[in-house]
């Protein structure tokens, strides 16, 4: 299968080109109709608008995948911060040196949902280790379950999380093909009525030139 050859232009350029080719050619394409395929131009305007529509989801997912994210970091801080609420509760004890180090104490907590849940089940494995110790400390059952809960919270965030991204790259492969194809229509029939009309009309004939974007600029939201 051959690779996709990634658009050029912003697809904004690429949409309202689209729309000043579709008009163009209603004005002026007559003159090269025979070197056009049938339908042509109407299958450019359905292209082109089926690209504005799936710019327009694509930015929705966007949106989607930064309130996954922003849901994934507040169940980290959660945690980490009750974690963080043992630990102080293992210091205050006056804890062996043993047992702070199976806790996990002198070591930082990490912000990666990986390095969060192995601070946690650090945490869930010394409280069963030095059971007896830990809640005469007043570490209770009910603070490693709530552990488990959040942890239980992070594993659903973090799914949801890398199905976002696994839908976004999947729009996004097949936005990028349809904006190459808008794309390369465009530049066709720029190309097209540019020669058609270079002596005949060159005041037409420039028109179809500027159908090509001056600037091809593509940092964009949603590309």
């Amino acid at each position: 299968m051959a690779k996709l050859i990634r658009p050029k232009w912003g697809i904004s350029a690429a949409i309202s080109k689209g729309r000043d080719a579709v008009a163009l050619m209603g004005l002026h394409g007559s003159a090269f109709d025979e070197k056009l395929e049938e339908g042509e131009v109407e299958q450019l305007e359905a292209n082109v608008d089926e690209l504005e529509r799936r710019r327009s989801g694509q930015i929705e997912a966007l949106v989607k995948q930064k309130s996954h994210t922003e849901e994934q970091d507040l169940t980290i801080k959660k945690l980490s911060d009750h974690i963080s609420s043992i630990r102080k509760v293992v210091n205050g004890a006056n804890a062996p040196a043993h047992i702070k180090k199976s806790f996990g104490i002198g070591e930082r907590l990490s912000k990666s949902v990986s390095g969060i849940n192995a601070s946690a089940n650090l945490v869930k494995d010394a409280f069963q280790t030095h059971k007896e110790w830990s809640v005469k400390a007043g570490i209770t059952e009910q603070d490693i379950e709530a552990l488990t809960e959040m942890q239980q919270q992070l594993s659903e965030t973090d799914s949801v999380q890398e199905e976002s991204k696994f839908v976004r790259k999947a729009k996004t492969t097949s936005k990028n093909e349809l904006h190459r194809m808008v794309e390369d229509e465009v530049t066709r029939l720029s190309t097209l009525g540019a020669l058609t009309y270079k002596t005949a009309n060159p005041g037409i004939a420039a028109l179809f030139r500027n159908l090509i974007p001056k600037s091809r600029g593509r940092k964009e939201e949603g590309e």
